[in-house]
Protein backbone atom coordinates (compact mmCIF):
# COMPACT_ATOMS: atom_id res chain seq x y z
CA UNK A 1 0.00 0.00 0.00
CA UNK A 2 1.45 3.36 -1.05
CA UNK A 3 1.97 6.11 1.49
CA UNK A 4 -0.22 9.12 0.82
CA UNK A 5 1.74 12.39 0.46
CA UNK A 6 1.08 15.01 3.11
CA UNK A 7 -1.19 17.82 1.95
CA UNK A 8 0.57 21.11 1.30
CA UNK A 9 0.19 23.48 4.26
CA UNK A 10 -0.10 26.51 2.00
CA UNK A 11 -2.96 24.84 0.10
CA UNK A 12 -4.80 24.12 3.32
CA UNK A 13 -4.28 27.71 4.49
CA UNK A 14 -5.78 28.88 1.20
CA UNK A 15 -8.81 26.65 1.84
CA UNK A 16 -9.23 28.26 5.26
CA UNK A 17 -9.00 31.72 3.72
CA UNK A 18 -11.69 30.72 1.23
CA UNK A 19 -14.02 29.97 4.15
CA UNK A 20 -13.61 26.21 4.54
CA UNK A 21 -13.82 25.84 8.32
CA UNK A 22 -13.18 22.08 8.07
CA UNK A 23 -9.72 22.94 6.74
CA UNK A 24 -8.76 24.31 10.19
CA UNK A 25 -9.09 20.79 11.62
CA UNK A 26 -7.39 19.30 8.56
CA UNK A 27 -4.44 21.66 9.05
CA UNK A 28 -4.21 20.69 12.72
CA UNK A 29 -3.93 17.01 11.79
CA UNK A 30 -1.25 17.73 9.18
CA UNK A 31 0.94 19.95 11.37
CA UNK A 32 0.36 18.35 14.78
CA UNK A 33 3.65 16.41 14.92
CA UNK A 34 5.64 19.47 13.85
CA UNK A 35 3.83 21.62 16.41
CA UNK A 36 4.76 19.12 19.13
CA UNK A 37 8.42 19.52 18.14
CA UNK A 38 8.12 23.32 18.33
CA UNK A 39 6.38 23.05 21.71
CA UNK A 40 9.03 20.64 22.98
CA UNK A 41 11.73 23.18 22.08
CA UNK A 42 9.83 25.85 24.01
CA UNK A 43 9.21 23.51 26.96
CA UNK A 44 12.81 22.26 27.28
CA UNK A 45 13.69 25.60 28.85
CA UNK A 46 10.90 25.50 31.40
CA UNK A 47 11.28 24.30 34.96
CA UNK A 48 10.71 20.60 35.69
CA UNK A 49 7.14 19.84 36.70
CA UNK A 50 5.72 22.77 34.69
CA UNK A 51 1.95 22.79 34.86
CA UNK A 52 1.76 22.69 31.05
CA UNK A 53 2.89 19.68 29.09
CA UNK A 54 3.86 19.70 25.42
CA UNK A 55 0.47 18.48 24.21
CA UNK A 56 -1.38 21.09 26.26
CA UNK A 57 0.88 23.84 24.92
CA UNK A 58 0.23 22.73 21.33
CA UNK A 59 -3.52 22.62 21.88
CA UNK A 60 -3.74 25.93 23.69
CA UNK A 61 -1.55 27.75 21.16
CA UNK A 62 -3.40 26.35 18.14
CA UNK A 63 -6.82 27.12 19.51
CA UNK A 64 -5.79 30.67 20.44
CA UNK A 65 -5.15 31.42 16.79
CA UNK A 66 -8.07 33.44 15.54
CA UNK A 67 -9.65 33.60 12.09
CA UNK A 68 -7.65 36.73 11.26
CA UNK A 69 -4.38 34.88 11.90
CA UNK A 70 -5.42 32.08 9.55
CA UNK A 71 -6.48 34.65 6.94
CA UNK A 72 -3.07 36.38 7.11
CA UNK A 73 -1.11 33.10 7.10
CA UNK A 74 -0.07 32.93 3.47
CA UNK A 75 2.53 30.19 3.92
CA UNK A 76 4.11 27.66 6.23
CA UNK A 77 6.65 30.14 7.65
CA UNK A 78 4.01 32.65 8.68
CA UNK A 79 1.81 29.94 10.20
CA UNK A 80 4.57 28.34 12.27
CA UNK A 81 5.81 31.76 13.35
CA UNK A 82 2.32 32.67 14.57
CA UNK A 83 1.99 29.41 16.51
CA UNK A 84 5.47 29.78 17.99
CA UNK A 85 4.67 33.33 19.15
CA UNK A 86 1.42 32.05 20.68
CA UNK A 87 3.36 29.36 22.55
CA UNK A 88 5.85 31.91 23.81
CA UNK A 89 3.01 34.18 25.01
CA UNK A 90 1.34 31.27 26.81
CA UNK A 91 4.55 30.34 28.61
CA UNK A 92 5.11 33.97 29.55
CA UNK A 93 1.57 34.19 30.93
CA UNK A 94 2.33 31.14 33.05
CA UNK A 95 5.59 32.75 34.19
CA UNK A 96 3.54 35.66 35.57
CA UNK A 97 1.91 33.11 37.84
CA UNK A 98 5.35 32.23 39.27
CA UNK A 99 6.52 34.61 41.97
CA UNK A 100 9.94 35.13 40.40
CA UNK A 101 8.83 35.26 36.77
CA UNK A 102 12.01 33.32 36.05
CA UNK A 103 12.44 30.81 33.31
CA UNK A 104 15.47 28.66 32.82
CA UNK A 105 16.90 28.67 29.32
CA UNK A 106 19.96 27.16 27.77
CA UNK A 107 22.66 29.56 26.67
CA UNK A 108 21.92 29.05 22.97
CA UNK A 109 19.65 32.03 22.70
CA UNK A 110 22.14 34.55 24.01
CA UNK A 111 25.44 32.68 24.00
CA UNK A 112 26.97 29.97 21.86
CA UNK A 113 24.29 27.76 20.30
CA UNK A 114 26.01 24.62 21.60
CA UNK A 115 26.34 25.90 25.16
CA UNK A 116 24.72 23.66 27.73
CA UNK A 117 25.10 26.12 30.54
CA UNK A 118 21.71 26.98 31.99
CA UNK A 119 20.80 30.61 32.53
CA UNK A 120 17.95 32.08 34.50
CA UNK A 121 16.21 34.65 32.37
CA UNK A 122 13.15 36.56 33.39
CA UNK A 123 10.50 35.54 30.86
CA UNK A 124 8.93 38.99 30.93
CA UNK A 125 12.30 40.58 30.19
CA UNK A 126 12.87 38.18 27.30
CA UNK A 127 9.45 38.94 25.83
CA UNK A 128 10.06 42.70 26.14
CA UNK A 129 13.50 42.35 24.51
CA UNK A 130 12.08 40.34 21.61
CA UNK A 131 9.30 42.89 21.08
CA UNK A 132 11.87 45.71 21.07
CA UNK A 133 14.04 43.78 18.62
CA UNK A 134 11.01 43.36 16.37
CA UNK A 135 10.47 47.13 16.38
CA UNK A 136 14.17 47.75 15.59
CA UNK A 137 14.72 45.05 13.00
CA UNK A 138 11.87 42.79 11.99
CA UNK A 139 14.08 40.38 10.04
CA UNK A 140 16.43 39.85 12.98
CA UNK A 141 13.43 39.21 15.23
CA UNK A 142 12.17 36.61 12.73
CA UNK A 143 15.65 35.04 12.67
CA UNK A 144 15.57 34.63 16.47
CA UNK A 145 12.04 33.27 16.32
CA UNK A 146 12.71 30.81 13.51
CA UNK A 147 16.12 29.65 14.72
CA UNK A 148 15.71 29.46 18.48
CA UNK A 149 11.99 29.38 19.17
CA UNK A 150 10.86 27.29 16.21
CA UNK A 151 14.15 25.39 15.93
CA UNK A 152 14.80 25.63 12.21
CA UNK A 153 18.37 25.07 11.00
CA UNK A 154 20.23 28.15 9.73
CA UNK A 155 19.91 27.07 6.08
CA UNK A 156 16.13 26.68 6.41
CA UNK A 157 15.85 30.09 8.13
CA UNK A 158 17.75 31.59 5.18
CA UNK A 159 15.40 29.87 2.72
CA UNK A 160 12.30 31.01 4.62
CA UNK A 161 13.47 34.62 4.77
CA UNK A 162 14.92 34.56 1.25
CA UNK A 163 18.37 35.77 2.29
CA UNK A 164 21.81 34.16 2.31
CA UNK A 165 23.09 31.82 5.02
CA UNK A 166 25.81 34.42 5.68
CA UNK A 167 23.17 37.07 6.35
CA UNK A 168 21.44 34.78 8.85
CA UNK A 169 24.73 33.95 10.58
CA UNK A 170 25.52 37.67 10.82
CA UNK A 171 22.03 38.39 12.19
CA UNK A 172 22.53 35.65 14.78
CA UNK A 173 25.82 37.16 15.94
CA UNK A 174 24.26 40.60 16.21
CA UNK A 175 21.09 39.46 17.96
CA UNK A 176 22.97 37.27 20.46
CA UNK A 177 25.13 40.23 21.47
CA UNK A 178 22.11 42.54 21.58
CA UNK A 179 20.07 40.09 23.68
CA UNK A 180 23.00 39.38 26.00
CA UNK A 181 23.27 43.13 26.65
CA UNK A 182 19.50 43.56 27.09
CA UNK A 183 19.09 40.61 29.45
CA UNK A 184 22.00 41.34 31.80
Amino acid sequence: MAVQPQPDITSILKEIQEGNDDAINKLYEVVYDELRKVAARHMKDERPGHILQTTALVNEAYFRLNRETFNRAENRRYFFGAVSRAMRRILIEYSYKRPSGQMSTNGGLIDKPDSYERKNINARDLEAALKELERLNERQARVVELRFLTGLPVKEVANQLKVSVGTIENDLRITRAWLRDKLK
